[in-house]
């Protein structure tokens, strides 16, 4: 057995990528995505040949970020516009087809395989779990970032019968994949150390697991000046989702504005809750306070970021995620709430406020920000200098040797 993956080829499951694009076309982005798109950038030379299974807002996003695709090739999966009425159905559709595809390109290889899938997501788990059921020589790479909520918990971040329903279904698929990935997989790349010793206690085995918490290309923010002065007094990024905070966002900004009446709220992202965080804004007058900007990425990015004087992340459900770190690395104090994954991802740069979803109490951190400036220099130099420790080069070849450690090849 010779431990080189320079003579396999690296096949990804990428169905679970946006299933929209914007006017502008462009697609939202979730912290996975960002892993695995930083990553392969940083490992086109690392395999003989790399492979891409995945459909069009996937497409969208490799050409936007990937840039030289040597060595890369990307299969793009047809998916009838019947389809995306539906999320579910749409999700099953992608899996059915999407483990047909994956089957056809690994069962007959010659050469060592190596199948990785980009998320927990039914779409990408189950088509890399058939490829190592029909190919028992294929080294499966599984991603696995956070355990969803259960719908009996006390964390479970969707309201209103048809979000409810998602969440649930969400959970219960989830849990199949987990028990797959468990079961059948080579190598776990996990988020946080919490999943880290759930896999563990679960009986997975220790040195085939590791934890990954994202990273920054801090070239980028480093590229972007300050501006002479700031536009906003916070900047929210995330994809609007339940478990992102988005409308927690425009819910503590109306408590911000109680106090102060121009302040502003600047919101980076798209997503399923966005009608929603709209329709708050026309009610509660805040259309002179809150700015929708959609989704950025790059300098376009950092600019808007460091246009704001705090990261506001009021992320319901979350065990690590980048966006905070991103926020770090743009020189900006991190408002978040007080979740045990911090503990390990962001010990420090950050302010954390208890309890979790209290919109009042995360108001009178921002407040407390605003007016304290001493206390906001020694929170933002903190930030700032924590955030070094993210850079994606780093990240991306430890995450590397981390798993070709561990795996062997013919």
């Amino acid at each position: 057995m010779v431990n080189n993956p320079r003579n396999a080829r690296l096949v990804v499951v990428f169905y679970s990528s946006p299933n929209y694009i914007t006017e502008k076309s462009k697609v939202g982005m979730s912290g996975g995505n960002r892993i695995f798109l930083e990553s392969i950038k940083r490992w086109k030379k690392k395999f003989s040949r790399i492979e891409i299974l995945t459909c069009k807002p996937g497409k969208v996003m490799l050409d936007a970020n990937l840039g030289n695709l040597e060595n890369i090739s990307i299969n793009v999966m047809r998916v009838p516009r019947l389809f995306f009425r539906n999320l579910f159905v749409l999700f099953l559709y992608k899996t059915i087809v999407g483990s047909w595809l994956a089957v056809t390109k690994t069962i007959r290889s010659r050469e060592p395989v190596i199948i990785f899938s980009t998320s927990d997501i039914f779409p990408d788990s189950i088509p890399a779990f058939f490829s190592k059921l029909f190919n028992e020589k294929i080294k499966w790479v599984a991603s696995f970032f956070f355990f969803a909520s259960s719908p009996f918990s006390r964390e479970f971040p969707y309201k209103g019968f048809n979000a409810i329903l998602r969440g649930s279904i969400y959970y219960l698929t989830q849990r199949g994949c987990y028990f797959l990935i468990r079961q059948f997989s080579d190598y776990v790349i996990a988020c946080n150390e919490i999943e880290r010793r759930q896999f563990v206690g679960d009986h997975y085995s220790e040195k085939n697991i590791c934890t990954i918490y994202g990273g920054v290309d801090l070239k980028i923010p480093e590229s972007v000046p300050e501006p002479k002065r700031k536009t906003y007094d916070a900047v929210f990024m995330a994809r609007f989702h339940p478990q992102k905070g988005p409308m927690e966002a425009v819910r503590i900004w109306r408590e911000v504005v109680k106090k102060y009446q121009r302040a502003k709220l600047v919101m980076i992202g798209n997503g399923p809750e966005e009608e929603a965080v709209r329709a708050f804004i026309k009610s509660h007058h805040l259309g002179g306070n809150v700015f929708l900007v959609g989704f950025m990425d790059g300098v376009e990015k950092f600019k808007v970021i460091k246009s704001a004087c705090i990261f506001l992340h009021p992320a319901i459900y979350e065990t690590g995620g980048m966006a905070a770190a991103e926020g770090m690395a743009a020189g900006l104090p991190v408002l978040a709430y007080d979740h045990k994954g911090y503990d390990y991802c962001y010990p420090r740069g950050i302010i954390r406020v208890a309890p979790i979803g209290d919109c009042c109490k995360m108001a009178e951190g921002v407040i407390d920000l605003l007016d304290n400036t001493s206390y906001y220099s020694k929170i933002k130099a903190e930030a700032y200098e924590f955030s070094r420790e993210f850079c994606w080069d780093f990240r991306a070849a430890k995450l590397f040797d981390s798993i070709f450690s561990s795996l062997k090849f013919c």
